[in-house]
């Protein structure tokens, strides 16, 4: 799925080279993500948090659906989002970790299954968030069943 951004990425790089300043630069990235956007983003513009320099860091917030956001950076971001979880869960067991790699992975879900720039993307991505919520449900439904409230309370937070 990464074809649309690879293209995307070459044409703005060779936009970018045109450019003679900062300013310039931006708008054309600004216009770049503008057309590869399949939505017209009416919230507040997103900011990302600066990474910290570890393999296993995963971000504390991903971009809503609707947030004003540069798409490049985004993909950027939940792949070294994606590379962590994986390595977290190869590395750490625990029941707090295993959640937080559920809770991001589910919000990238969701944000790319609506602001992926291509349709075919974006049915895979809500195809793959379906599945994950069904899967957040049944843990649901298990902690409830077993009266595991600090469970249902981590649940009730993804």
């Amino acid at each position: 799925m990464t074809d649309v951004f690879a293209a995307a990425e070459e044409l703005l790089r060779e936009y970018t080279s045109l450019c003679r300043d900062f300013e310039e630069e931006m708008m054309v990235r600004e216009m770049m993500v503008n057309a590869i956007d399949p939505i017209i983003p009416l919230n507040e513009p997103f900011t990302f948090e600066n990474r910290e320099p570890n393999d296993y860091y995963i971000s504390l917030e991903v971009p809503g659906i609707g947030d004003r956001v540069d798409l490049f950076r985004a993909f950027e971001v939940s792949l070294l989002d994606a590379r962590a979880c994986r390595l977290v869960l190869e590395h750490d067991h625990s029941t707090s970790a295993t959640l937080r790699v559920y809770r991001n992975t589910i919000q990238w879900l969701a944000f790319w299954s609506v602001r992926y720039p291509s349709e075919e993307g974006r049915a895979k991505f809500d195809k793959e968030l379906e599945a994950r919520t069904a899967g957040l449900k049944a843990l649901k439904l298990k902690a409830q069943l077993k009266f595991d409230f600090r469970m249902m309370e981590e649940l009730e937070n993804i």
